[in-house]
């Protein structure tokens, strides 16, 4: 099975996809999207869907697991990553790719046993887990990789969700 994992946001959503078969885990690749801040935000909207479009025909994921909205304090932001994960949401229900979200702390938990997990705790798990020498980067990918992982233990534990 192909998982994707997203990290979603506007300027930047990070992707990460990983194979499992029988009880071998494998890094496929990772990366991260950007858009123009200097555009107009339809335009980012747009192309954001663009270049997520290509990712999700290039890999052709089984699954998808999208990282909830953390609206924090910052409404702004919080509206502009709603806006970027209703662009990758579509993308995926256009190729009818199921998806599942997952809540920044439920991420951290799945992985770390701890929803208060630092970015670096969650990213030392994925390098052990996935066998990457290096860290993945930016965090973005990072975490979109952490996001497949819980994708994959939860699809193991709930498969007919």
């Amino acid at each position: 099975m192909r998982l994707l994992g997203i990290d979603p946001g506007i300027g930047r959503t990070g992707f990460g996809v990983i194979d499992t078969w029988e009880d071998v885990v494998q890094h496929v690749e990772h990366g991260c999207l950007e858009t123009d801040k200097n555009d107009s935000r339809q335009n980012r909207i747009l192309d954001l869907y663009r270049q997520f479009s290509e990712v999700v025909d290039r890999v052709k994921p089984d699954i998808a697991g999208v990282e909830h909205l953390y609206a924090g304090r910052n409404a702004t932001t919080a509206i502009q990553v709603a806006e970027a994960r209703g662009a990758i949401l579509l993308g995926l229900a256009q190729r009818a790719i199921p998806s599942r979200a997952y809540a920044p702390a439920s991420i951290k938990m799945t992985l770390t046993e701890s929803g208060r997990a630092t970015k670096f705790e969650v990213r030392e798990v994925v390098m052990m887990q996935l066998g990457l020498e290096k860290p993945p980067q930016p965090d973005d990918a990072s975490d979109a990789l952490a996001c497949a992982l819980t994708l994959l233990y939860d699809v193991m534990e709930n498969p007919d969700d």
